[in-house]
């Protein structure tokens, strides 16, 4: 009997030949316009299966880095697409052009009530245990709300954060975390400490849109790295990327990611923290999806496997309890003392009632039934929308299948004009977050990120209305010349 660990087994190995041959392509071996080894010849080298050479060619050809060509072969691209597997030679900083562009789509999506499939939030309120995120009388009577509170956050809270690490593979003192207001408050002190303008960072593609924003802000440069929607970041592309330039940090999301949904295996979880440790190179890891994972107990963070203490962890309860708290945490290793003077000259402190009252949620022991409750509604919701896109959108169409989350992201072979779908679709209030949003470089416009989130039964004719507007707009048999 073939079981799930089989499967998982099985779409690792392949991914694993993709990413090999990606790094061949990459660094010359074969260039653009060159045949690439036959099926047999290339099962024959790597001592795979003709099934598993043919999966990680068609992973390939998915990501527009290679053609296949009936009854002759496969070829590496020399399409603009493949302008993607020169880019890693050339950081980019973030333009005033893309920042344009991406303040009109991030307003059409901040809002789940108008925009469900773009916004990337759960509707935590059908939960439920929300209703008890209140605090007593008591509590609020010896809230002080008169006097600053800790820049480091509240004692208890951090406590029970430290002891709530152990399931990410986390031995923490209360004493080494603190708390910030979000994920991306987190992240930003991190990059602000560690960086100057100039600097290069790297961060996996398909990536958290929001990161680039930040990185403007600080006059950083970006370097994309290849990702595989199975197993995360190429991580022999990024050692061939960090021989190359002077990285100063990466960033990654390798717990059920935005927006693909993987969770990187342990072992190259493992080889990341000692790739970037041994060339001192920083590593900034958000695992804000980190608790939203569908396996009964969740992957160890890449922190579990930071000897140095010279990784920071960052995390968030926006997508597990509320995103109005604006409340968030870092581990931030050795640097605690720098990022907390950093972060008391900011903004001094992190908003008291936020603190108080989920510390009073996870005291109260409701924060534990509450993620069970939202980690099986997430995981039906996904099915639920995973099922209405396999209904109304062609064939052609690879959906992932994610680890964890509540994100989609959908790939379209062939070519068509994504702007139009976009605009067609959004007339008929059905908005989504096309794929150029997720890399510095346009590399990913022929894919879409849905939500889950907020996804019901209700919604199914706006997917309905997405194959439709698919349908008429893209071309599945135009491959790139």
């Amino acid at each position: 009997m073939k079981t799930a660990h089989y499967e998982r087994r099985k779409e690792t190995l392949y991914s694993e030949v993709a990413s090999k041959l990606e790094l061949q392509i990459v660094s010359g071996v074969y260039k653009r316009g060159e045949k690439l080894p036959s099926l047999r010849e290339l099962s024959r080298r790597l001592g795979v299966s003709i099934n598993t050479a043919r999966e990680a060619y068609g992973n390939l050809e998915m990501s527009g880095i290679i053609r296949g060509i009936p009854q002759s072969g496969y070829y590496v691209t020399d399409h603009k697409q493949g302008e993607r597997l020169s880019s890693i030679e050339r950081p980019e900083y973030v333009s005033d052009n893309f920042l344009s562009w991406y303040n009109t789509m991030i307003e059409n999506s901040l809002y789940p009530d108008k925009s469900p499939f773009a916004c990337a939030l759960f509707d935590l309120k059908v939960l439920p245990y929300t209703d008890r995120m209140t605090l007593s009388r008591e509590e609020q009577n010896r809230m002080d709300i008169f006097n600053y509170p800790s820049p480091q956050g509240l004692a208890e809270l951090r406590t029970e954060i430290a002891r709530r690490s152990i399931d990410a593979g986390i031995m923490t003192d209360p004493e080494d975390i603190i708390i910030t207001e979000g994920s991306m408050s987190a992240i930003a002190l991190a990059v602000k400490l560690h960086t100057k303008p100039g600097d290069t960072v790297a961060l996996e593609s398909p990536f958290y849109y929001n990161f680039l924003y930040l990185l403007r802000e600080y006059g950083l440069k970006v370097i994309e790295i290849p990702t595989d929607p199975a197993i995360g970041m190429n991580l022999d592309i990024l050692e061939f990327v960090i021989n190359r330039h002077p990285v100063k940090a990466v960033i990654t999301v390798p717990t059920n990611h935005n927006p693909l949904g993987f969770t990187m295996p342990v072992e190259n979880k493992k080889r990341l923290v000692e790739l970037l440790q041994s060339r001192d190179i920083l590593l900034f890891e958000d695992d804000i999806y980190g608790d939203i994972s569908f396996t009964e107990k969740r992957e160890p963070a890449c922190k579990a496997f930071d000897k140095s203490g010279r990784m920071i962890l960052c995390s968030s309860f926006s997508k597990s309890l509320s995103p109005g708290l604006r409340l968030g945490w870092m581990i931030p290793g050795i640097w605690k003392e720098k990022i907390l003077a950093l972060k008391t000259m900011t903004n001094i402190s992190t908003a008291l009632p936020s603190q108080m009252i989920a510390l009073h949620f996870m005291q109260s022991g409701y924060y534990d039934r509450h993620l069970r409750q939202l980690r099986k509604k997430a995981a039906e919701r996904l099915a639920e929308l995973r099922e209405a896109v396999y209904r109304h959108l062609p064939s052609e169409v690879k959906v992932t299948d994610p680890s964890g989350g509540f994100i989609l992201w959908l790939t379209l072979p062939g070519s068509g004009d994504m702007d139009r779908i976009y605009e067609i679709c959004k007339e008929g209030d059905m908005i989504f977050s096309p794929g150029r949003l997720f890399s510095l470089e346009g590399r990913w416009n022929n894919c879409i990120r849905l939500s889950a989130g907020y996804y019901t039964p209700s919604l199914e004719d706006k997917i309905e209305l997405l194959g439709k507007v698919i349908k008429e707009n893209w071309d599945f048999s135009q491959r790139s010349p």
